[in-house]
């Protein structure tokens, strides 16, 4: 009876220290997301309103590796550049995302200028991620709304919102 009450104390205690471990974990928010890249030019309200359909927005940019990505991606389409989610429209020389910093986890995005911009020549308010630029991939500001700026487009559309335990 003594190996008995030996055995359901140590049962006992093992649980008792797995609960104490599941205390000591957190859940952390991975934002999952998959990019779009739309060949049919638009104009950029048009490609926000058609990626909005599909659940997403103009992609944000959040890194150089992305920033990278993307380019290579329109280069193997052939597209020279397309619209990504920047803009000033509400406040000249304040460049936002339109997602917002929140969709992705507080990020607020990468943004590396091509040589001598944005210079917002003829009230410039939208952004294209120019793949094949001299200076290498990079964003220039451009009318969101003239009739020869129609350009593809990238969509971002957050896949999944996960949580994942992590033992601190």
């Amino acid at each position: 009876e003594m190996k008995t009450s030996l055995a359901f104390l140590f049962a006992v205690l093992a649980c008792a220290s797995a609960t104490n471990l599941l205390r000591l974990r957190t859940i952390t928010r991975v934002y999952a997301s998959s990019y779009h890249i739309i060949k049919t030019p638009e104009l950029w309200i048009n490609a926000q309103k058609k990626c909005k359909a599909c659940g997403g927005n103009l992609a944000t940019i959040t890194n150089p590796n992305d920033h990278a990505y993307l380019a290579a991606q329109l280069k193997k389409m052939n597209i020279k550049s397309a619209w990504v989610g920047l803009n000033d429209i509400k406040t000249e020389k304040t460049f936002v995302w339109v997602a917002g910093s929140s969709a992705f986890g507080g990020k607020s995005g990468y943004k590396k200028w091509c040589p001598k911009e944005p210079n917002n020549k003829g009230n410039e308010d939208c952004v294209e991620l120019v793949a094949n630029h001299s200076a290498g991939p990079c964003l220039n500001d451009l009318r969101c709304s003239f009739p020869t700026n129609k350009r593809g487009y990238i969509c971002e559309i957050i896949a999944s919102k996960t949580t994942h335990d992590v033992t601190i």
